[in-house]
């Protein structure tokens, strides 16, 4: 009868099943570095939209996604290289090369490469963002060699998200509000040079009141020329009545003076009426200058109102936790997957 040797006993045991599951135990149990994470919870929301009330989730479980678009952000902006290059990658660095050889940066997990592209790549392992479709919430993820590190970096991570949102709703915002600045400026100096035109003319022409003035002299034409006609008028039916009498002498010298005076007021009306149509051009101009830079204004005040109410907030369902225990390696749990796994391998090719 042939004898058949029990299973612990043969090389091949050893080789697939028994001496992978011993390295693990030893690497997990006694060598790898603990691990500890910390949790955040938030919900991100548009001003203009959906808020909670003090952290509450009682909107939640009521069907449909509850996740604001602020909250798709967030969680690209966590993995972004921009967040990463904010938050130090040096001290990130300097803290990741610290655990154990197999699983810190630099080691086999990042192919032995120390670079930034392969940090960052480490980074978005280990730092994560994830959202709930359904309930909206955002669950970000750190973890690192010590509780401090862990802790103190989600909650920076926390503030560099915090003042990111802030400012991704509302860039159309933005640059609508740095285009009104903009068109303000040049608004206001367009009004300043009406204005310095005005002046000039009117330093030209040494009357302050041009518009005053024209009116004056235009006033006084018309009363000549009203005086003319009532002069004339005499003077005719006088000449009618006595042809060789003293008076129609002295009415004619009396029509002599008011054509003379007449031609006078025509004179000066010809030369102030090019200036004064160009004073006229220029404060219509200055008066519309005006009434842009009102306009702007206004939309200037209603653009700081929509970058109010576009602007995304998080609100803090739960605060970063700092671990007081290590929450990996989990090294029962990794060592029973592997022994199964292994002797599942052992009995199939055995």
């Amino acid at each position: 009868m042939e004898t058949r040797t029990i299973f612990y006993k043969k090389k091949l045991f050893w080789w697939v099943c028994g001496g992978p599951s011993l390295i693990a135990a030893v690497y997990l149990f006694v060598w790898a570095t603990p691990r500890y994470e910390s949790t955040a919870i938030l919900r991100v929301y548009e001003a203009g939209g959906q808020e909670t009330s003090g952290g509450s989730a009682a909107t939640e479980g009521l069907g449909g996604s509850m996740a604001s678009p602020g909250a798709y952000v967030l969680t690209q902006y966590i993995a972004s290289w921009d967040a990463f290059q904010a938050l130090h990658p040096e001290r990130l660095k300097e803290h990741w090369q610290n655990g154990d050889w197999p699983s810190s940066f630099g080691g086999p997990l990042t192919l032995f490469s120390s670079n930034q592209m392969r940090l960052w790549e480490y980074y978005k392992k280990h730092v994560t963002a994830q959202l709930d479709d359904i309930s909206g919430l955002v669950t970000i993820n750190v973890d690192g060699y010590s509780s401090d590190f862990s802790w103190t970096l989600n909650k920076d991570l926390l503030e560099l998200a915090r003042k990111e949102l802030a400012e991704s709703g509302i860039k159309s915002d933005q640059a609508e509000h740095n285009m009104l600045l903009q068109k303000i400026d040049l608004d206001k100096n367009s009004l300043s040079a009406d204005l310095g035109k005005i002046a000039k003319l009117q330093k030209e022409a040494g009357i302050s009141d041009l518009k005053g003035d024209y009116q004056v002299v235009l006033n006084s034409l018309a009363a000549a020329e009203k005086e003319r006609i009532s002069v004339d008028t005499r003077a005719a039916a006088t000449e009618f009545l006595a042809a060789r009498g003293q008076q129609i002498e002295a009415l004619r010298i009396q029509l002599a003076a008011l054509d003379k005076e007449i031609e006078h007021q025509r004179n000066d009306i010809a030369q102030k009426s090019a200036i004064y149509k160009e004073y006229g051009r220029i404060e219509a101009q200055a008066e519309q200058d005006t009434k842009l830079i009102m306009l702007d204004e206004e939309s200037l005040l209603e653009n700081e109102r929509n970058a109010v109410r576009h602007a995304y907030y998080i609100d803090i369902i739960e605060n970063p936790i700092h671990p007081t225990n290590a929450t990996r390696p989990r090294a029962l749990m990794w060592t029973l997957i592997i022994l199964a796994c292994s002797f599942a391998i052992y009995l199939i090719i055995k």
